[in-house]
């Protein structure tokens, strides 16, 4: 499968690789490093019950987006607006890529992701809350 920059969102976005605040983007081989890394996503069986999670899945929410955007809105976003909102959709499921080991560690101790819980997601005024809206979704899982 050839990766292209065939939306017309992100020929919008590739305006921003002249711009000198993106100075050396290249649009186009951030689409295939995406693609190479999300091409790995269900493999392990680690999000595997998901939908294909390949580059076809970028270019169509790619085209979503080009009704989603109001044409008069569209008119008016700069070269960088368009950079952000593909950047955005390139990266938005990076999250699902982790081995088996890395799901099943998740919870240990020493796991960064349960000091981070500890120290940060479960801190503050709505900490408690939203930790206890948490398990309850997880034992709604099981």
């Amino acid at each position: 499968m050839s990766i292209e920059l065939n939306s017309i969102p992100e020929q919008f976005a590739k305006k921003a690789e002249s711009l000198s605040a993106f100075g050396g983007l290249n649009l186009l081989y951030i689409k295939k490093s995406v693609a190479s890394l999300i091409g790995q996503i269900g493999r392990g069986g680690i999000f595997d019950e998901y939908t294909k999670h390949d580059i076809s899945h970028i270019d169509e929410m790619l085209k979503n987006l080009e009704w989603i955007v109001p044409q008069q809105t569209q008119k008016v976003m700069s070269a960088a607006d368009w950079l952000m909102i593909v950047l955005a959709i390139y990266f938005h499921d990076m999250g699902m890529l982790v081995t088996k080991e890395e799901f099943e560690a998740r919870t240990k101790p020493e796991s960064g992701f349960t000091n981070f819980c500890d120290h940060v997601l479960f801190t503050g005024l709505n900490g408690p809350d939203y930790k206890s809206r948490g398990n309850s979704f997880i034992i709604n899982m099981l």
